[in-house]
């Protein structure tokens, strides 16, 4: 038996490569290995003490023996893979002695992301000719969970490596603290070792780092939380974790940067920032949008999905969550649905079904749903998505405004003749309307147009730009939809190499807050008058949302060009900062925070121009 915890994350880096099951925490049994014997430190199984029963037949003995052998083989690759990975993530390479301790030429380390690494070992393992299915599915689970389990967890494991290291031969050092990115490395001390030592220890390092997760997560299964606090106390959880400073408490309880911990701590209180520290290490819930041009119904969406492939989901209405928090629910669009378990035998990747091939569906988050129908972008509408990234809310858009209509109507196809029309179009607007998908990024703007077929989208009612000033593009949209680029902090449990990314507190309070006012302003300006501005942020820090609604709010052409918040509608839905009373200056936001709502953390604000 194997305890197995496997991560599973709805966005595009997993892609069908990490079975969908492996986002709930889980026991896998495998029968052909419950009585195989292993070396002592096995990675995934503990020795069985009983004795292996066999017939009297040789031939069987004989079978029962390649199986054993052919399953350590297998045990010993998938090993192999995750050190390989973890040693990219922790050292970005085998640095000379001399060099111990140093920077690169562009004065920070240059690591792989735990995601990347996760893909790049799924990758080979795709490539073994000499495994089955089963035991490919099996070690792909185990990738996922300790690649990114240990990635995630690192500080804690190596707060409690300092511990259990003192007395040892070799020790280490955390390089800056837990402010730098360069806390993802532990160095020898001894900067006089060979290279070929500093490599061993390493090797040492990570060895150690995965038999602490598997450590961990033994202790989670028995019922012990992150910090022990649990009625089943492990016996060796002994470590000295530095609890009269909540801060640091935090950071190393939860592996959080110290900075991310503070600023948790600081608005949100020691007991809610604990709260969101722990769901920002666990999996989030995996959430479908129906894609209403290509399906009809929701009913007809979960009939299918569970019929084809034994997946078992529902239409989600409110988001809810924890009863300690009080009344706090947010109606979520229509088209909303949440997954619930994978009835066995299925173990088709939800990338792989043929509802999602035939565009009925996007992996979308309630919240991201939850943008999307704050625009209340509708049939005819001029709409700009003006930071569109890879094109989930402007998939999102187009179902919202034609899902109900008919559009398949085509326009003229050769390119010049099209684009001439488009544009025209585009500033005037037509009967049916037009999304303009708008990022600096172009190779995410190819993404897009990759998109529309399987989504039942003519290209032609999609404009992609990397550039909307000029002359050339005189817009002047129903809708302009603002998701800016932010920290991200709500929605760390989707993106685990995420919180190892921020540089510092004031790159997220000052640096990101002034990024964010800049494109709302500029965005702000293709609005016509009586049309809508809507501004979103995946980030839970009050910087980066209410600071800037406000910052938006004082500036000189907010008066000048007439906005005026626009109000939810809060009488059936509540933004619970407060256990459900709306602050009236904030009417016109909304807040998901994860450990509140069955959503990542998202921030809206909306107006409109009078």
């Amino acid at each position: 038996m194997v305890i197995s915890c496997g991560w599973m994350n709805a966005h595009a880096w997993c892609t069908h490569k990490i079975n969908f099951t492996a986002g709930r925490w889980q026991v896998c049994k495998y029968p052909h290995r419950k009585n195989l014997k292993l070396s002592e430190g096995s990675l995934f199984l503990k020795p069985n003490n009983e004795q292996q029963v066999y017939d009297d037949d040789d031939s069987n003995k004989q079978a029962v023996d390649k199986k054993n052998h052919q399953s350590i083989s297998i045990e010993k690759e998938a090993l192999q893979l995750i050190v390989e990975a973890l040693v990219s993530i922790f050292y970005p390479s085998i640095i000379p002695s001399n060099q111990v301790g140093n920077s690169d030429e562009n004065g920070e380390f240059s690591v792989v992301d735990a995601e990347k690494a996760l893909k790049r070992s799924l990758r080979r393992v795709q490539q073994l000719d000499h495994v089955s299915a089963t035991e490919r599915r099996w070690m792909r689970q185990e990738l996922a969970t300790y690649i990114l389990g240990a990635s995630i967890w690192r500080l804690r494991h190596w707060y409690v490596l300092l511990q259990k290291t003192v007395s040892s031969e070799i020790s280490w050092q955390v390089i800056d603290g837990a402010d730098s990115l360069k806390c993802t490395h532990l160095f020898l001390e001894n900067e006089t070792d060979s290279g070929n030592a500093c490599e061993k220890n390493q090797l040492k390092t990570v060895h150690a780092l995965i038999e602490l997760h598997k450590e961990f997560l033994q202790q989670r299964s028995n019922g012990v939380g992150e910090n022990g606090s649990n009625e089943r106390k492990a016996e060796n959880d002994s470590y000295a974790w530095p609890e009269n400073d909540p801060v640091e408490f935090l950071s190393v309880q939860y592996s959080l940067p110290s900075f991310v911990a503070r600023l948790l701590v600081n608005q949100y209180g020691i007991q809610e920032a604990q709260e969101l520290a722990a769901i920002s290490n666990e999996p989030g819930p995996i959430t479908l949008r129906r894609n209403a041009i290509q399906c009809a119904s929701d009913q007809e969406l979960c009939l299918r999905l569970q019929s084809e492939n034994g997946i078992v989901a529902s239409t989600l209405e409110f988001l809810t969550k924890r009863k300690s928090v009080g009344k706090s629910f947010h109606a979520v669009p229509n088209g909303c649905i949440r997954v619930k378990y994978h009835k066995p035998p299925h173990t088709t990747s939800i990338w792989s079904t043929s509802a999602w091939k035939e565009g009925c569906f996007e992996v979308q988050d309630a919240g991201s749903q939850l943008i999307v129908n704050a625009t209340e972008a509708s049939f005819g509408d001029v709409v700009v998505d003006y930071c569109a990234g890879n094109g989930g809310k402007t998939l999102a858009l187009a179902s919202q405004m034609w899902g109900t209509h008919d559009i398949t109507t085509s326009i003229p196809s050769t390119e010049s003749t099209q684009q001439s029309q488009l544009d025209e179009q585009v500033r005037h607007g037509d009967d049916m309307g037009r999304i303009i998908a708008h990022d600096v990024v172009e190779e995410r703007l190819r993404q897009i147009k990759g998109s529309l077929s399987r989504a039942g989208i003519d290209p032609a009612r999609i404009k992609t730009s990397i550039s909307l000033t000029g002359s050339s593009h005189n817009i002047s949209a129903d809708v302009v939809l603002v998701d800016a680029p932010c920290s991200s902090l709500g929605v760390l449990r989707r993106r685990p190499s995420q919180r190892w990314r921020l540089a510092s507190e004031h790159y997220v309070t000052h640096e990101l807050p002034a990024l964010q006012l800049d494109i709302l302003q500029q965005a702000s300006r293709l609005v016509k008058q009586g049309g809508r501005l809507v501004y979103a942020t995946c980030s839970i820090c009050q910087a980066e949302n209410e600071g800037v609604v406000d910052a938006f709010q004082a500036s000189d052409g907010f008066t000048m060009h007439q906005w005026t918040p626009w109000h939810f509608d809060h009488s059936r839905e509540s933004d619970t900062i407060n256990d459900g009373i709306v602050d009236i200056e904030y009417s016109h936001c909304q807040t998901l925070l994860p450990h509140r709502h069955e959503s990542d953390g998202f921030f809206i604000a909306r107006w409109k121009r009078i």
